[in-house]
């Protein structure tokens, strides 16, 4: 019996170390209004469509570390302090792999948006308006954590 709960054990361990761990943020100005970015028709996952700010976490890196990191190559925005508002593990679309989303919030930011090579817009969305968006699945559910 303690070999098998062992052997459980260390199967459970590397199921975790396998998931890839993303962070996601919800940047709101002073109108109440978030941040969401059109990813570039290049890119590799939902080329085309709106997304909250963030992206995958380095081997190394908090989610917190990650998500400021992110936000910084995407957006050139400098973060003040943030909230944790949920983890969730998802299914990888197209994928077999399981990813844990790190989704953060803060009205906390200075600096002017300035686009990376990854995306090709920004707009600043109130929550009735972002139906209007061709948006990543689960943008709408992740803004109103």
């Amino acid at each position: 019996m303690k070999r098998l709960l062992e052997n459980w054990h260390h199967f459970i361990n590397e199921q975790e170390e396998e998931k890839t761990k993303l962070a996601k943020i919800a940047i709101f100005d002073s109108q109440n209004k978030t941040l969401i970015l059109k990813r570039g028709e290049d890119t590799s996952w939902m080329p085309g469509k709106w997304s909250l700010v963030g992206g995958h976490v380095e081997e190394g890196e908090t989610a917190e570390e990650g998500m400021r990191r992110e936000t910084k190559e995407e957006t050139n925005l400098d973060l003040g302090s943030v909230g944790l508002i949920s983890v969730e593990t998802i299914q990888m679309e197209g994928k077999d792999d399981l990813a844990d989303i790190h989704f953060y919030a803060t009205r906390e930011f200075t600096g002017d948006v300035t686009l990376d090579y990854e995306n090709d817009d920004f707009a600043w969305v109130a929550m009735e308006e972002i139906e209007q968006y061709d948006s990543v699945p689960g943008l709408k559910g992740s803004l109103q954590k």
